[in-house]
């Protein structure tokens, strides 16, 4: 059995999932940041010409704002999707799809499956991720903790494939819900339901 590839494991190795170079947890990082980078690309576009609330670029001479680490990291996840799609394309020879930031993750996040079974799969994970973190770090600074359920218990009652990761907003004053989610179908669970949830848990494991 390989170690999991993705850099974050560099100093502590576990195993990665069954004949792949993925463990289940950076797999699930992985398609979770290709879901949001879409989203997260076109609100630090906003952010960049200053419509963001509490942000803005820096205004030039000419009335353009501008930001250096928000372009910059526009322009990283751009060249990232684009990067690994033509990797992957080129080596399946197959269509390759358009050239935006949804078309590309979107492409990446159908192409998983097969992507965690190649050597490689640790570079795109860690450049990925990374993408999706300074993203985050830039248009979300209240503190979070993410963390995904034990494999044995975590997985979906709803799809029954998913792995479930816990979102905990733990700022004083950030007003958003923790929740769980599934990485795979997207059902969130809020807080009040999450007793309901340990039961459909339970049921599914007794079941299984």
């Amino acid at each position: 059995m390989n170690d999991c590839a993705a850099p974050r494991h560099d100093l502590e190795p576990v195993a990665a999932a069954p004949h792949a170079h993925l463990c289940h947890q950076c797999r699930g990082r992985l398609r979770t940041a290709l879901r949001r980078l879409p989203v997260l690309h076109a609100e630090l576009g906003r952010h960049l010409d200053g419509n963001h609330p509490g942000g803005g670029g820096r205004g030039h001479g000419d009335g353009l704002p501008y930001s250096d680490p928000v372009s910059e990291i526009r322009s990283q996840i751009t060249h990232d999707l684009t990067w690994w799609t033509r990797h992957v394309v080129a080596i399946r020879e197959c269509d390759p799809p358009g050239v935006t930031v949804a078309a590309t993750a979107g492409f990446l996040t159908g192409c998983l499956p097969w992507v965690i079974y190649r050597d490689w799969a640790g570079d795109l994970a860690g450049a990925i991720t990374s993408d999706h973190g300074r993203a985050m770090a830039i248009l979300d600074p209240w503190v979070t903790r993410r963390f995904p359920l034990p494999r044995a218990t975590g997985k979906c009652p709803a799809c029954h494939a998913g792995q479930l990761w816990v979102t905990v907003y733990a700022s004083d004053g950030d007003k958003r819900r923790s929740n769980t989610e599934c990485d795979t179908c997207g059902e969130i669970w809020l807080p009040e339901q999450w007793t309901r949830l340990g039961q459909q848990i339970l049921r599914h494991m007794k079941a299984s």
